[in-house]
This record gives structure tokens, C-alpha cells and sequence, in this order.
């Protein structure tokens, strides 16, 4: 990524920088390396990828050039969003899937839809220390948007500086490639990746707040009213401590029940529903070793094959199904993705029988 493949150079008149594409052949480009401050010179044969070189002996071996081709990246990225004050910055959907485990709870809420905003101003450019990641600030109408612009994915986590302002991740990983293997012109490349939504995802929105918010809350509905109906599964564990042979007797104050919303109910229920049927699932082939079932169209739990009609709510329509490891594989996952659980629910409400 060296000195044979250097996409950009700076004008001798007037500084700006330029890709090769931009430029005359030759020493004709009028450049200068905006690293070394040595001559360039523009090739654009046909065996090598378009790309700038330092002309001969115009280097010191003794301090060679150190140019970096991600930090260079950076700073054609900072001129081309000075130039291009107005454009439209491409956003991409933001949905944002919050899961709660002690819960069993899990939802996507869309915080914003794709939109192309003009921006009216670049705030701020500045690079990381180790020049992995450079950080746009960009005046949006009466808003703030941070473009974080980075190579490795590893680099992908807000910004901790606590300013709540909307911050979006802009890949380069494919940048480089793009440019030596499929030899795109490197002007568009980067151009691309700035101004289009392909490259691009949301690290935070502000928005995102309020349904954290919401969904901490409904988690927190759901865990308060299980504890309330099984409190021996929520207790943590304790030492097991000496205990008097005839402890005195206690009164037990029986608290009134807490209103519980109705989507807490659902969700409890939900799961409630998802356990009954993996129950009966395992049971036929785990307990009654039974290496085929039924599957209910109704009421959508397994039973015997034997069985004419099915146990769980009546219905008489199955499909004969087998039973093996592969079947058990992430089964929860199966029969949620597939809709099983809520066809359940909404033919049967009442159902609620174990299956043997």
C-alpha cells in the first residue's frame, strides 16, 4: 500500500488534492506528494492500476516517504465533504432489536427509516490516534449528524462523549480493493461511501432512547409479575445456614396483586405457550420414545400418532411429522420464526393441556 499505490497527490498550484484520474500522464499531473512534499508523477499504464508514484530521485533514501493510505483516505474524505456543502448524506433504515433474557423478551423497534438529508455545514474532521477512524461532524438543518468513517469492523461503537447526537458507522473495508483489484476510479470510491447509504450503519439515534426506555420497562412488568407467580425460581441462591430445629412461627403478609399491562400479559403468556409445546414435543420423543407425531393444524402441538384426534384441543387435521435430534435442534427458535406459538394462541386461547 506503499509508494506504487498512492491514489491521490496535491496540486503544485493551489494545494487541492486530486486523484490519478484527474490528472495529465507524467510529470504533466503538476503534483506534489502531500506526504513528503516530493514531485509525483501520474501512471496510467495498462498491467498496474492507475495509481501515483515519486519521480525518480526526487526521494532521500535516508527518509523515505511515509505516506499511509487509510490516513490518506481521510483527508480526500474531509475535502470532498468541504466541497460538496449541501449535498444529500443517504441514511439507511435503523431498526434496533432490544432482547432481555431474564424476560424472555425480544423486539425490534424502527427507530428512523432511510431518508437523504442535505447537510449545511462540516462542524469538525478530526482522525484517531491511531488513524483507524476519522470522525465528520455534520450540521443537518437544526441537527447534528457524526459520520464515524473507519476499515476494520472492529471499530464499529459510539462515541462515549455523551452529547446524544446521531451517529452513523461509514465502512471503508472494501475500499482498497475496490480500487487495485477491481479498478474503479478512486474519486467515485470514496465519493460512494460518503454520500451513499450502502456502506453505511447506525451506531445511535437519539430516538433510540425512548424505546429502550419502553422496552426496560415492559421487561421489568414481565420479571415483576413472574416473581409474583413462581418467587422460589427468582430467588437467588443462598449458603444453606444452620437453622433452629423448631423455628417460631411467622405471619405471612400476602401483598396485593400488582396490574399487570396487557403486553406484559401477552408476552407472559407467549411464553407460557412456547414451553407447553416444547414440553409435549420432548415428552413424545424423549419419554415415549417416539420416533414419529402428529402436528395439530389448529392448535399446533405434536401428540401420538395413534390418537385419531388431538388430545390438546380436538381438531382432527395433522400432518405426521418425524421425530429426531436434527428436529430438536433450536426448536423455541423454529416454532417462533415459523409463527407456531401465535397460530396457537389465536385459535386457542383457552389451550393450555400437557401433552403425553
Amino acid at each position: 500500500m506503499n509508494d506504487v499505490l498512492i491514489p491521490y497527490a496535491k496540486l503544485i498550484e493551489g494545494g487541492r488534492l486530486v486523484t490519478v484520474d484527474e490528472v495529465e500522464s507524467g510529470l504533466a499531473c503538476n503534483c506534489i506528494c502531500d506526504c513528503c512534499g516530493a514531485t509525483m508523477v501520474a501512471r496510467k499504464g495498462e498491467s498496474k492500476v492507475h495509481h501515483f508514484g515519486h519521480a525518480p530521485k526526487s526521494t532521500n533514501d535516508e527518509k523515505p516517504c511515509t505516506f499511509n493510505f487509510k490516513r490518506g483516505c481521510f483527508w480526500l474524505i474531509k475535502q470532498i465533504l468541504e466541497e460538496n456543502i449541501g449535498a444529500s448524506i443517504e441514511l439507511p433504515d435503523y431498526d434496533l432489536t432490544l432482547k432481555n433474557n431474564l424476560a424472555r423478551h425480544q423486539k425490534i423497534y424502527q427507530v428512523t427509516k432511510a431518508s437523504a438529508p442535505n447537510y449545511d455545514q462540516l462542524i469538525s474532521f478530526e482522525l484517531s490516534a491511531h488513524n483507524d477512524t476519522a470522525i465528520a461532524m455534520l450540521k443537518v438543518g437544526k441537527h447534528k449528524l457524526r459520520l464515524v468513517f473507519g476499515f476494520p469492523y472492529l471499530m464499529k461503537s459510539p462515541c462515549t462523549t455523551g452529547d446524544n447526537c446521531a451517529e452513523v458507522f461509514v465502512s471503508l473495508a472494501n475500499v482498497f480493493e475496490a480500487y487495485t483489484k477491481e479498478r474503479k476510479p478512486f474519486i467515485q470510491i470514496i465519493k460512494s461511501h460518503i454520500f451513499s447509504a450502502q456502506y453505511k450503519e447506525w451506531l445511535f439515534h437519539p430516538r433510540q432512547l425512548k424505546y429502550v426506555s419502553m422496552f426496560d420497562a415492559i421487561c421489568d412488568e414481565i420479571t415483576s409479575e413472574l416473581k409474583r407467580q413462581n418467587p422460589i425460581q427468582f430467588q437467588p441462591k443462598k449458603k444453606r445456614m444452620h437453622q433452629p430445629s423448631s423455628p417460631p412461627f411467622q405471619y405471612q403478609v400476602v401483598k396485593p396483586k400488582k396490574e399487570v399491562s396487557g403486553e406484559a400479559q401477552d408476552i407472559i403468556k407467549y411464553n407460557a405457550r412456547l414451553d407447553e409445546m416444547i414440553n409435549a414435543a420432548a415428552t413424545l420423543y424423549s419419554v415415549l420414545k417416539q420416533s414419529k407425531a402428529k402436528h395439530c393444524d389448529s392448535c399446533q402441538f405434536l401428540y401420538m400418532v395413534t390418537n385419531s384426534t388431538c388430545p390438546t384441543c380436538g381438531h382432527h387435521i395433522a400432518a405426521v411429522i418425524h421425530l429426531d435430534d436434527e428436529y430438536f435442534k433450536n426448536l423455541a427458535q423454529k416454532y417462533v420464526s415459523v409463527g407456531y406459538v401465535d397460530l396457537s394462541l389465536k385459535n386457542h386461547h383457552a389451550c393450555s393441556k400437557k401433552i403425553l
